[in-house]
């Protein structure tokens, strides 16, 4: 499939319809034709013919921030990890100790603190910083910056499903003392949970220091009556 067409996919289009493009693509690659769902014999083969082909919309081997479809949940958790949230604004590299930071964390997502995962995530978490130092800044350099975090929670398909916000907040909760030296400074989270055969489960965290939100508002109040008017809600004294 061209790009053009893809981006056409992308204006409004389902999911499905990307799945559905690429199997036309394997279809006319290779002689096999296949439709969703897949079975997981199948969707080996489309993973290794995708690993294998030279197309540029498709992802396979490392996170992208233009991923339209992937060849597997890891791929996806890592794109989900990398992908900026479009709201807040990072800061420069130019001039600043602290750098974005991205590591996974090998633990089963869970909702509920207690101290011994908090002690098996605290030692996993400082091995993980251990491997990467060379490559980049301690995030203990973020010290009064604001925070914008990505958490992607990594789940067995045969375990109870949970809530991704509450998945989110426990990790987060629980990495405070490692690279987070307070979860205050958190201005925005952006929370996934994903599905998966073949895993026991694992968070990827994804961390940038960012400018504050109201960096750029000229009158720091935020008065329900002001902002009414443009959720088109009526306050009690109108």
């Amino acid at each position: 499939m061209d790009e053009l067409a893809l981006n056409s996919l992308m204006r409004g289009g389902h999911p499905g319809q990307r799945l559905d493009a690429l199997l036309r693509d394997y279809a006319k690659a290779t002689g096999e034709e296949l439709r969703r769902p897949l079975t997981p014999e199948e969707s080996s083969r489309v993973r290794l013919w995708m690993m294998r082909a030279d197309n540029p919309w498709i992802r396979y081997s490392g996170p992208s921030q233009g991923g339209w479809v992937h060849s597997s949940v890891t791929t996806k958790a890592g794109f989900l990890q990398q992908k900026v949230c479009g709201l807040c604004e990072p800061l420069p590299l130019e001039g600043v100790d602290a750098r974005p930071s991205f590591f996974p964390v090998s633990v089963p997502p869970f909702t509920k603190q207690n101290p011994k995962i908090k002690r098996v995530v605290h030692a996993r978490v400082v091995e993980e910083l251990k491997k990467t130092a060379d490559r980049r800044a301690d995030p203990r350099t973020w010290k009064g910056l604001p925070i914008c975090a990505t958490v992607v929670a990594a789940q067995a398909v045969n375990r109870k499903t949970i809530d991704a916000d509450n998945a989110a907040k426990a990790i987060l909760d629980t990495l405070q003392g490692t690279v987070i030296t307070n979860d205050n400074a958190i201005q925005h989270v952006s929370a996934f949970r994903l599905k998966a055969r073949e895993t026991g489960g694992y968070y990827l965290i994804g961390l940038r220091p960012v400018y504050p939100l109201d960096a750029d508002v000229v009158h720091l109040s935020a008065q329900m009556k002001d902002a009414s008017p443009l959720m088109g809600l009526q306050t009690e004294d109108e």
